[in-house]
């Protein structure tokens, strides 16, 4: 689970390296959108998290709103992408899910 958490978040470690910011704390960010994508799916949106989301994103990456709020939009899809629900275990108690892998080569 680590990994794959790692690849979700890997556009948010990459945005807080670029700005000379905490990774780990944009990891626990990552974390909490993860929380929430799952809360989404399940029907129950939890609107706590949202707005935790977007203030720990506007303090910790020195965001402004539409920023903050763009990026919680891609990292919504991106979730969707990297796990498609279709591909997913019916039995939502399984501990493992398929992920898509992002390889470019190089030639």
């Amino acid at each position: 689970m680590a990994q794959a958490m790692m690849e979700y978040a890997k556009p948010m470690v990459e945005l807080a390296h670029a700005r000379g910011r905490d990774i780990n704390e944009v990891v626990q960010i990552a974390v909490l959108l993860w929380n929430y994508t799952t809360s989404l799916e399940e029907g129950e949106p939890d609107p706590k998290i949202e707005r935790s989301v977007l203030k720990d994103l506007k303090k910790n990456l020195k965001m402004n709103e539409e920023e903050a709020s763009d990026l919680l939009k891609k990292m919504l899809q991106r979730k969707d992408y990297l796990f498609p629900p279709d591909n997913q275990p019916l039995d939502r108690f399984l501990p493992f899910m398929f992920i898509r892998k992002e390889v470019r080569h190089l030639l």
